[in-house]
């Protein structure tokens, strides 16, 4: 799975514009998606300690 989501975040570098509601943000694709599978990374990875920790606990 990691490895088709590198493969797709390297083929994806054009400059996209991000709106943050006030303000516009230009940055190149692979930079947006890099940090979204950061992100989503992390966050399966905090869902994960709640099912742990509740494991420990019993």
């Amino acid at each position: 799975m990691a490895l088709i989501a590198i493969i797709f975040i390297v083929l994806n570098t054009n400059p996209v514009a991000i709106s943050f509601g006030f303000f516009k943000v230009k940055l190149p694709l692979i930079v947006v998606l890099a940090v979204m599978v950061i992100i989503g990374i992390l966050l399966g990875w905090f869902m994960g300690q709640d099912k742990v920790f509740n494991k420990k606990k019993d």
